[in-house]
Formats: C-alpha cells, structure tokens, sequence
C-alpha cells in the first residue's frame, strides 16, 4: 500500500470515525506521559521520539519559571478540569441512553423503506460510537497523577505531575470532542430521515 492510498484511507477513516482521530491523537499525548514516567524514574528516556522529548522538556523548561504554590496551583486546576470533563460525560451518558432508545423505536415502527432504514442503522452506529467515547473518558482515561505527600517540596515532581495531569485532560476533551462530532453526525442523520420519511410517503399519498 502506497503512502498517498494510506493517507486518504486515514482521511476517509477519520471522517467516518470521530473516535480513530481521537485515538490517534491520543496515542501522541501518551508518548508523553510515558517519556514523563521513564523521566521520572530515570530510565529508558531514549524510548521516545526525539521530536516527543524536546517537546516535553520546552514544557519542562516552561514550568521552570513557577514557583511551587503556582505549581500546586496548576495541578489542582488540572484536577478541576478533570471533574468538569467527566461530569459532561455523565451528563451525555443519559442523553445518549435516551438517543438510543428512540432510535431503536424508530427502526421498529411499521414498514420503513429500505434507504430510511439504513439511514437510521447508520445513526444508531455514530450513536454507539459516541457511547464508546463517553465510557473511555470514564473509565480508560480516569488517571490522575499526585505527587508523594513526602516530595511536595520537589519542584521536578510537581513539573512532571503538571504536565501529566495536563497531558490527561487533553486525551479526555480529544475523546469528548470525539462524541460532539459523532453526535452531530447522528442528528445530521436524523435530519435526512425525517426529511426521506416525509417526501416519500408524501408522495405515495399522492400516488395513491
């Protein structure tokens, strides 16, 4: 497989998936976490991208100039973030659950025309993919990084558990971003059904 066919199966991949783009995005962010970790605990940072541990260490050198109430201060307010991420992921599950269940209702009603029922078919998958996206921020990506009660002094320590934390939130608000652009996707759906559902049958009212 050619690199130019790979990226336009990437392309069309990413369009008909919010939660692949989230993925891969996600996947980039973890690097960093891991280059963090092995920072950390002083061992294997060469495991890395080079491209990875420079961007880490500007971040690094970026939080240098913080002292370490700012630190803690930023930690906290990645934690705050994170509260904030998930309950809009709890608040989506029920609204997801409901979506759900009118969909199902919908694909029993009656007699629905081939091309309708596909339409809601598809509806329903982008529905399930949002899902998806909402439990992975839930329970994939529930991690938080704290420092030791006995380091909090350490200014390293409070760095890496900053930008750790940090890092964390960014995977969560891609996989979020992930269920708005599926849900979308779902009502843009649900907008040709209806507007299918009428012409057709409005038509054969007409015919008949």
């Amino acid at each position: 497989m050619t690199k130019a066919t790979k990226e336009i199966g990437d392309k069309i991949l990413r369009f008909l998936n919010p939660v692949h783009e989230a993925k891969k995005a996600s996947a980039i962010i973890q690097e960093k976490i891991n280059y963090l970790s092995n920072r950390r605990e002083c061992k294997g940072e060469e495991e890395s991208g080079e491209g990875i541990r420079k961007k880490v260490r500007e971040e690094i050198e970026g939080l240098g100039r913080l002292c370490e109430k700012q630190l803690k201060r930023l930690i906290d307010r990645e934690f705050e973030r994170k509260a904030i991420i998930e309950d809009k992921c709890k608040s989506f599950t029920v609204m997801v659950s409901l979506v759900g269940v009118i969909s199902s209702l919908m694909l029993g009603m009656g007699r629905v025309h081939f091309t309708l029922a596909v339409l809601l078919v598809v509806a329903f998958i982008y529905v399930t993919i949002g899902f998806f996206a909402l439990l992975t921020v839930l329970f994939n990506e529930n991690i938080v990084y704290e420092v030791p009660d006995d380091r909090q002094d350490d200014l390293n320590e409070l760095q890496i558990a900053c930008l750790a934390n940090r890092y964390k939130n960014m995977i969560r608000t891609n996989y979020l971003s992930a269920f708005y652009s599926s849900i979308k996707r779902f009502f843009v759906l649900l907008m040709i059904f209806f507007v299918v559902y009428y012409a057709f049958y409005y038509s054969q009212s007409r015919t008949n």
